[in-house]
């Protein structure tokens, strides 16, 4: 029997059944700071505590998703806001919450050689997201 090829088409996946572990939490988080690496992206939650000061956050929990989770869950996350905007309105920005694109020159882009069209498409994201949300600005 020849040895058959390899295919290129996916096979769908089985229904996925989802179960909680016996130390599943739930919190809420009204913060989240991103820290990237090559492999993937951690996300720490945590929530602003004005008893204690006007700008901190006490952080509870972090996630760590490989890219192409990061990639699936942006999808789900933007699909899940589309479907609350049709239902409840468009969902306003706060002012001032959304950090301005790190610049070619900073720092963390000093030794990039490709910092300039980063910072170049950074700034465009900026963009479109503020002219889709005026009032965060």
């Amino acid at each position: 029997m020849p040895p058959q090829k390899p295919t290129t088409e996916s096979q769908p996946l089985p229904p996925i059944e989802y179960r909680r572990a016996e130390d599943f939490r739930q919190d809420y988080a009204n913060n989240g700071f991103l820290e990237s690496n090559p492999w993937d992206l951690t996300i720490r939650f945590g929530q602003l505590d004005l008893s204690i000061g006007p700008s901190v956050v006490i952080q509870h929990m972090g996630v760590t998703l490989p890219w192409p989770q990061v990639k699936v869950m942006l999808y789900l996350l933007q699909t899940h806001l589309m479907a609350y905007e049709f239902d409840h309105g468009r969902c306003p920005v706060p002012k001032g919450v959304i950090p301005k694109p790190i610049s070619a020159d900073s720092e963390a882009m000093k030794n990039n050689p490709r910092a300039t069209e980063i910072s170049a498409a950074f700034r465009k994201h900026y963009d479109d997201f503020m002219a889709a949300n005026p009032e965060a600005k």
